[in-house]
């Protein structure tokens, strides 16, 4: 059974399909318990030696990293909590409620020398359906591929004590996992030559039998990209993921949150600005993202805050629409956090069809958090929606740059939360 919870209320967990509690670097919790009130886990921190090592390793392919840890260490621990108080704002910032079933929080798994298990924080989770002949070439379950990132989590700076986040691996990596999402293997996104690829906050597309990745990388020039993602079996049975061909022309420099979709005809299209209409050009569109008139915004203390662009948008051909997700941060001082803050999230559809005119669009949304109804947490990022069923859908979010969800609704709820409010 999952838990129910809302926009703005729900009701707190209570059997809970996930592999950690509280945060992505707790171990084991009883059913009873709810994220961020369950016990601290002790975790042995390495030394100096140990964490030259893992830097050292944190390119090669595999997440099973092995640490000689020291024999005198047994008293330098690291203790793990819940969220400090300022990494949450009131949920009065949002609309009304909408029903949504907690499902899943993702969790990277790695084995320490002795047997030793710790997890590395992992957020901003993208979500897709496996296409059916790659599902069964990889396992006879694998049904769901989902891409985490990795680098740069805050779960130090913004939980109530220190965290057991040996996280010196950063890049990103892939879940496969079955249809009620048990993880069946993980990979750690490499590149050609084998090493950690640098890329951040990838988004899944799947199109026919290959699978697509978009993404943003900050060497050399700080670019957006479209590229192949190659997923197959290594020669001891486990699999490895690797970026393979690029997309021609999708290239786009000092950018990101680029929307990526294909028209029936295989052509490539951007989505660059949330716009009425949406502002999508064919690829190629050029090496910088031109600006857009019409530009969708939230008036916010007497200020309008423009809309960024969250997911690859999602088709809803019986509405003949697209439903896509938008966001604003309202906190830029990096007071609390190290970057954005206080992040609340729009819903909206728009045509499927030239010229793209906005139908509908949400009132401002976040995510109570599951410890607390009343407040969220002040970093949630919307990466994906998949079409789970003609019924439901499937989102995945970041939380607090330190956890990984992924959550259901359904379809009717979410179309009349955009369309009557």
């Amino acid at each position: 059974m999952s838990s129910i919870m809302r926009l703005q209320s729900f009701q707190a967990a209570t059997s809970i399909l996930t592999l950690s509690s509280c945060l992505a670097v707790v171990v084991g919790y009883s059913q009873n318990a709810r994220l961020g009130q369950c016990e601290a886990e002790h975790v042995p921190n390495t030394r100096d030696a140990g964490r030259r090592l893992l830097q050292k390793l944190s390119d090669n392919l595999t997440l099973s990293v092995a640490i000689e840890q020291p024999a005198d260490d047994a008293d330098d621990m690291l203790q793990v909590a819940a969220y400090k108080p300022e990494a949450f704002m009131s949920s009065s910032v949002a609309g009304q409620s909408v029903p949504i079933t907690f499902v899943k929080n993702l969790v990277v798994n790695d084995t320490l020398l002795g047997g030793k298990l710790v997890h590395r924080p992992c957020y901003n989770p993208s979500l897709a359906v496996l296409p059916r002949d790659l599902a069964i070439v990889l396992d006879p379950k694998a049904y769901y591929v989902a891409a985490v990132r990795l680098s740069n989590p805050q779960c130090k700076r913004l939980g109530s004590r220190k965290f057991a986040s040996i996280n010196r691996l950063g890049g990103s990596s892939i879940f496969i996992m079955d249809a009620d999402f048990n993880i069946l293997q993980t990979s750690l996104i490499t590149n050609v030559s084998g090493r950690k690829a640098n890329v951040i906050d990838v988004r899944l597309f799947v199109t026919g039998e290959k699978v697509y990745i978009s993404y943003w990388t900050p060497r050399p020039d700080f670019s957006f990209r479209v590229q192949e993602l190659i997923v197959k079996h290594s020669f001891d049975g486990s699999i490895v993921a690797s970026v393979g061909d690029m997309v021609p022309d999708f290239t786009l420099k000092r950018q990101r949150n680029i929307g990526v979709m294909q028209t029936a005809h295989g052509e490539w299209r951007a989505l660059l600005w949330l716009a009425d209409p949406m502002y999508i050009r064919p690829v190629p569109v050029g090496t910088t993202k031109t600006a857009a008139s019409n530009r969708l915004a939230w008036r916010s203390e007497g200020k309008d805050i423009i809309l960024h662009n969250n997911i690859n948008p999602v088709e809803l051909p019986e509405l003949n629409a697209y439903l896509a997700v938008g966001h604003v941060a309202l906190d830029n001082s990096r007071t609390v956090a190290s970057f954005a803050s206080k992040y609340v999230s729009f819903f909206m559809l728009f045509d499927n069809k030239p010229p793209f005119k906005l139908q509908h669009r949400s009132p401002p949304v976040c995510f109570p958090s599951q410890s607390d109804a009343a407040r969220c947490e002040i970093i949630q990022f919307v990466m994906s929606v998949v079409l789970e069923s003609p019924s439901s859908l499937l989102l995945s979010y970041g939380v607090n740059d330190c956890e990984a969800i992924i959550a259901r609704m359904q379809l009717a709820d979410m179309i009349s939360f955009i369309r009557d409010r």
